[in-house]
């Protein structure tokens, strides 16, 4: 395996590192059948050998190679218009959980009426779609952003503290 990705005496199973192996030879823009890469650890990698799957491929993803699911067919190595459209989605499921949390926020029972069970029920889920709304926004996204990158070793206890604090 190349030094910077996983080494041969790693933490990881077989199955990791084999699909490792196989995915970081693919080239971008070239596309990867789940036939296979369930032949390459004789195992079906949509069913069994998933969680195998998605350790190689964040693996990859943190030296910079991403991978583009093709529903049922398999993977594609993403070009730069795929990586594009990858940031994209993820900036589009942002707005869907922060709809959904705002939705549960409205629809939570008034807390006047509740037992002392029901309220502290209540109570939690406000505090859940609460932060869940707060962290979505994008002026807060995009702050956290700026502060991870220049801080790589932010936990996430201190994190936690600044958006309570603010």
């Amino acid at each position: 395996m190349q030094e910077s990705g996983i080494s041969t005496r790693s933490r990881y199973s077989i199955d990791v590192q084999k699909l490792y192996e196989r995915l970081n030879e693919v080239e971008v823009g070239v596309f990867v059948s789940y036939l296979e890469l369930n032949k390459t650890i004789r195992s079906n990698v949509q069913q069994e050998g998933y969680a195998a799957l998605g350790r190689a491929r964040r693996i990859l993803a943190k030296e910079g190679k991403e991978f583009k699911t093709l529903r049922g067919e398999g993977l594609r190595r993403a070009t730069n218009e795929d990586c594009q459209e990858l940031a994209e989605s993820g900036i589009s499921r942002t707005r869907a959980v922060a709809r959904r949390s705002l939705l549960a926020l409205e629809n939570l029972p008034n807390p006047g009426s509740l037992g002392k069970l029901e309220l502290a029920s209540v109570i939690a889920k406000q505090t859940i779609f609460g932060l869940t709304l707060m962290v979505t926004k994008p002026s807060r996204r995009k702050s956290l952003e700026g502060e991870l990158e220049k801080n790589p070793a932010l936990t996430l206890e201190s994190i936690r503290a600044r958006l309570l604090d603010s």
